[in-house]
């Protein structure tokens, strides 16, 4: 699907620090560029998922999985303008290709996206 406009910048760094999951467009778009930072003593799972609110594990469609190290920051290299069908969210999981959400909120995530 192809979608215009002006790409609008999201930033999300919760006023309690980093967070595991969050929502970056609430209706169908397309992401440009991710950029995720880990404060945290243990590496897990950032996973986009197709979906216009919070993942929370049932029925969640997981586009695109990446390993994100403890205390690394990482610009991931999706697909030019990766499109989702419902919303972009995103949430950090023990599990690749699950939504197994960690125990603490452990990341930031700065995203371009139409």
């Amino acid at each position: 699907a192809e979608i215009s406009g002006a790409a609008t910048y999201s930033h999300y760094k919760p006023p309690s620090g980093a967070n595991k999951k969050g929502v970056i467009k609430a209706s169908p778009g397309s992401l440009r560029y991710v950029q995720v930072s880990s404060r945290d003593s243990a590496g897990c799972w950032f996973q986009l998922v197709n979906k216009a609110s919070e993942p929370s594990g049932e029925g969640d469609v997981i586009m695109f999985p990446v390993w994100i190290p403890a205390g690394e920051t990482r610009a991931v290299d999706l697909p030019a303008d990766m499109a989702f069908s419902t919303g972009i969210a995103w949430c950090a999981s023990t599990s690749m290709g699950d939504v197994v959400l960690v125990s603490a909120d452990r990341l930031w995530v700065n995203a371009l996206y139409l």
